[in-house]
């Protein structure tokens, strides 16, 4: 029985060492970015190279890869190559955004709520919401989550939530506590 074992723990060794060391070699052999094999492959990007604020919110992602980030500057777009900012119409801060099902970008920030369209040039803007809604409801405080449905567009405050379905807003305000989150 022991002569079973040692014949045992002998041809693992002998079989198995070939294949570890053929495997570092091969390791070795790899460029340094490539020896830690296993890990995805991570990009960081720095305020200077994408040229805007450093604080990105949130992220969303459409069907042809394109990125797009909540960023306190606007929104930022990221084709794989180049970055551009689009600032919302009043300049404030973006913290939320979402890819509706039809890849139409929705944001919504610092008082301002609206969707990035591009012109016939190809040039992205930021289309305002605001003046969907009427007068007395234009104060909509910060927007902090957008979930597209396929009953609307939902867009979250602390003090309403807000519904953009066939061109106009259903609204639902808070009576006594703030909004803190939206489940659908």
């Amino acid at each position: 029985m022991g002569r079973k074992i040692e014949l045992s723990i002998f041809l693992i060794c002998c079989l198995e060492s070939p294949m570890v060391l053929g495997q570092q070699n091969k390791i070795g052999q790899l460029p340094r970015h490539l020896k830690e094999a296993g890990y995805p492959f991570i990009q960081n990007y720095t305020p200077d190279e994408y040229n805007a604020f450093d604080q990105n919110w949130d992220i969303a992602q459409d069907s042809l890869g394109i990125l797009y980030f909540a960023n306190s500057d606007g929104v930022l777009i990221y084709d794989g190559v180049k970055w551009k900012l689009v600032p919302l119409s009043n300049n404030g801060t973006t913290f939320a955004i979402a890819c509706a099902k039809d890849q139409t970008i929705y944001s919504g920030g610092t008082s301002d709520m609206g969707y990035v369209a591009k012109d016939s040039l190809g040039r992205s803007s930021h289309i305002s919401l605001l003046p969907k809604l009427s007068p007395g409801d234009r104060t909509i405080g910060t927007v902090r989550k957008i979930v597209p449905t396929p009953d609307g567009i939902y867009f979250l405050t602390p003090q309403a939530l807000y519904c953009w379905h066939r061109e106009k807003f259903t609204i639902w305000k808070s009576t006594e506590n703030e909004f803190q989150g939206i489940f659908l």
